[in-house]
């Protein structure tokens, strides 16, 4: 009776586990930043051969297809969708082998809410020759994972995955800025989160 019991409650779990996973739907949204350089770089040193820097007001775009939409949802295959982010990024370097972590955290706009991100950054960087300086250009190949959730609605959560490439240049008055930064990235959202999502899309134009 006792094996019985445990086989019925782990179905359950199983049963719902799978229900809630089949509730995610995944989109793909591509990603741009708008003039990287803007956004204010702080670096610090913190010895043993490791290096923090943070980066805020980056700002940027995440772009929708209504075709990337499953037909359930009868979205117009032209419809498209923007949503603008605002996100700051604190990497930590390890110089000797390259190796990145760090977090990310910011804000997407979706259909007129504020939508919050959290994320863990895992990577690595690779330092190039530039300006006269041994490491005058880093580039960083980031991965983030990380949380979606509406503060003024806990029912709307998803999750967030996104590739980034950045360019990091010191200039000849020592000045740091992102030269290039982009982004792909793929929402993991629930019904609640994809039912704004749909409030964001206009057919044969983009619209917020």
């Amino acid at each position: 009776m006792k094996n019985k019991l445990k086989v019925v409650i782990t179905t359950a779990i199983l049963l719902a586990a799978s229900s809630a996973l089949a509730g995610i739907i995944f989109l793909p949204a591509g990603g741009q930043y708008i003039d990287p350089s803007l956004a204010p770089v702080n670096i610090q040193n913190l010895g043993e051969g490791s290096v923090r820097i943070r980066t805020t007001g980056l700002n940027g775009e995440l772009s929708l297809k209504g075709s990337d939409f499953p037909p359930d949802y009868e979205v117009p295959a032209t419809a498209t969708g923007i949503l603008p982010v605002v996100q700051q990024l604190e990497l930590v370097i390890n110089r000797s082998t390259g190796v990145v972590e760090g977090r990310s955290r910011g804000q997407v706009l979706v259909s007129n809410e504020i939508i919050q991100f959290r994320a863990d950054v895992r990577g690595n960087a690779s330092c190039l020759p530039l300006n006269g300086r041994s490491c005058g250009q880093l580039v960083v190949d980031l991965e983030l994972r990380g949380t979606l959730s509406d503060p003024n609605n806990t029912a709307s959560v998803g999750r967030m995955q996104m590739e980034m490439l950045g360019s990091l240049v010191w200039e000849d008055t020592d000045a740091v800025h992102w030269a290039a930064m982009s982004a792909n990235a793929t929402l993991g959202v629930n019904e609640v989160l994809i039912n704004s999502l749909l409030e964001t899309m206009e057919e044969g134009e983009v619209g917020v």
